[in-house]
């Protein structure tokens, strides 16, 4: 089975989801949130230990994802999503029927972040460097483009044994 990790994290300060968002003066804003499962895994549930921090600025975003109950030695990646345009998606936080069937309304584009092994006790530490513009290994060529309104999410993909 493919374990999949996601959080919503989001520099929109309206955003809920028990994210806890702090402005660390000169225009950054700091978001941390707990990680919980995806929905293709089935009931969503927070995963014990997952954190996540999402940090912007004018010039984009970092994200560090720490979680656990990853399968040991398996290759994962950490997918990040950009909503630049949350106010269309029809529900908040924005779901991947926003991202996938709304893309262009939502301007949003799915990059790649980072990509490691999981440990023997099945953590993983993953962080990803988001500058405004284009997202690495775009899906969709609409890029990262709004630091201050965008809704970001972010996944973790399990890829099985190396």
């Amino acid at each position: 089975m493919t374990n999949r990790r996601f959080l919503t994290l989001a520099t929109a300060a309206a955003l809920t989801l028990g994210a806890a968002t702090a402005t660390a003066g000169d225009g950054v804003t700091i978001i941390n949130a707990g990680v919980r499962s995806h929905a293709s895994q089935g009931e969503v549930r927070p995963i014990e230990g997952g954190t996540a921090e999402l940090v912007t600025t004018a010039d984009g975003a970092f994200v560090s994802v720490a979680t656990a109950g990853l399968t040991p030695g398996h290759a994962h990646t950490l997918w990040v999503v950009a909503i630049n345009a949350p106010e269309a998606c029809e529900t908040r936080p924005c779901k991947s029927a926003d991202v996938f069937q709304h893309t262009a309304a939502t301007q949003s584009d799915l990059g790649f972040g980072d990509g490691l092994i999981a440990a023997a006790n099945g953590t993983a530490r993953f962080a990803a460097r988001i500058p405004v513009g284009d997202l690495h290994k775009s899906w969709f060529g609409n890029g990262y483009h709004n630091p201050r309104g965008a809704e970001i999410h972010v996944t973790i993909a399990d890829h099985g044994p190396i």
